[in-house]
């Protein structure tokens, strides 16, 4: 049944009271606009958590790049020390060479 035909068949019904049907219409139309109401701040906070996660994650994601950017960083120090450290035995090395034959030129 339609919509017209329901209020035709209401308001032609002996028992139709005028006051009690706008009252029930009005708290049906609050009820609705509560609901309404409600759902609006639901999906907001829904939005508000996603947009939440969302930064939480990308600040997660910069500490873990940072991370692995400072990890880089202190590998390529340490590799510099170990290269620098290979030089300076080799120069040691080179040294030790040459004064040995050095000594040896003496000994001659």
């Amino acid at each position: 049944m339609k919509v017209p035909a329901l209020k035709k068949l209401i308001v032609a019904s002996k028992e139709y009271e005028e006051v009690f049907a706008k009252e029930l219409l009005h708290r049906i139309v609050s009820e609705r606009e509560n609901e309404i109401k409600r759902q609006e701040r639901e999906d907001e906070l829904k939005r508000q958590e996603r947009e939440d996660e969302i930064k939480r994650q990308e600040r997660e994601d910069e500490i873990k790049r940072q991370e692995r950017e400072d990890e880089i960083k202190r590998q390529e120090r340490e590799d510099e020390i170990k290269r620098q450290e290979r030089e300076d035995e080799i120069k040691r090395q080179e040294r030790e060479d040459e004064d040995r034959s050095l000594d040896d030129e003496k000994w001659f």
